[in-house]
């Protein structure tokens, strides 16, 4: 895995804006006028993007040159909740999920396994073992994907103690732990906690850090850390290296040099990747290009690369 995919995460949609009544003039009450999804997505991507920014600064820095770019993007894809086979959503749903995503602090962010939990959407009609795509299509409002792949299966995320692959396996609250084929849904430790650092060890929720044994605020830039532990910020892309204090990763924009050059090693951001060959920073193909899986040229999110083609998940031909 390079160090540009081990970062970049990619977003599914969530969160947005305001409701609304127009007073006729009349004495007769008035009912919330109604929107589409089309007129609700927008603020709701805007609020979801500037929330993934806020909480995971320096992977939305890696993945967006800007919030246009981002809140045009994953736009892209927010339609969908409303529209594909089983789901219940509609444009107020929608519409009314922005307050509780943009209240949400960044430690109950990290406590949803996916950022839907926020919204409250109401569960879709497809019963367990049904082909999926999103999880609004679903009863249990959870679609199981297999890693790297569009469309999955509704089931039922897996309480405390119950198997798991992954973090979207587990219910609100939860992240996924232990070794590989014996991973368990586990509480995140908070502020306080006893911790450990070894391998498969129950993490902090992701604004500490495993500081001395206990769950603490990270360590900042140019503080003293353990190289070991790794304790400093890591959202902010903080590293601890041998000389004990927190650095920054070196970073590159467009068309700037950047893999491994002598000892160090320079990350692409803005939705850029580093060329093999070139040691660039390229731009992602625009969707419909020509595309190298885990390679350069990359695709922008949410387009994924299927068939060496940049294609946007289209949950609809989930059958």
């Amino acid at each position: 895995m390079t160090h540009k995919n081990r970062w970049q995460t990619i977003a599914v949609c969530v969160a947005a804006a305001l409701s609304g009544c127009e007073d006729s003039g009349s004495t007769t009450d008035m009912s919330m006028v109604s929107i589409s999804p089309a007129e609700a997505c927008p603020a709701l991507i805007k609020a979801y993007c500037a929330k993934a920014q806020a909480c995971y600064p320096f992977v939305w820095q890696i993945a967006w040159p800007d919030a246009a770019t981002c809140e045009t993007r994953i736009n892209l894809t927010c339609p969908q909740l409303a529209q594909v086979m089983g789901t219940r959503v509609v444009g107020s749903d929608l519409q009314a999920c922005a307050a509780k995503l943009t209240n949400l602090s960044c430690e109950e962010y990290f406590s949803l396994s996916s950022p839907m939990q926020a919204c409250g959407f109401p569960s879709g009609t497809l019963t367990d073992g049904s082909a999926c795509g999103e999880d609004v299509q679903c009863q249990s409002l959870y679609c199981k994907k297999d890693a790297g792949l569009d469309c999955g299966k509704c089931t039922v995320a897996s309480k405390s103690g119950g198997v798991c692959t992954t973090n979207s396996d587990c219910e609100k609250g939860l992240t996924c732990v232990g070794a590989a084929g014996a991973r368990q849904c586990t509480a995140y430790l908070q502020l306080g906690a006893s911790c450990s650092t070894a391998s498969n060890s129950v993490p902090c929720i992701p604004t500490l850090a495993c500081r001395n044994g206990t769950c603490a605020t990270p360590a900042k830039l140019g503080e003293s850390c353990s190289a070991t532990a790794q304790d400093c910020d890591k959202l902010s892309g903080l590293s601890c290296p041998l000389a004990g204090k927190c650095v920054a990763p070196a970073t590159a924009q467009l068309g700037g040099t950047c893999g491994q050059q002598g000892s160090t090693y320079i990350l692409c951001v803005g939705g850029t990747s580093c060329d093999a060959a070139t040691k660039k920073c390229v731009a992602p193909s625009a969707d419909g290009g020509s595309c190298v899986p885990s390679g350069t040229p990359s695709c922008q999110a949410p387009a994924k690369c299927a068939t060496s083609v940049c294609k946007i998940p289209d949950p609809s031909l989930c059958k």
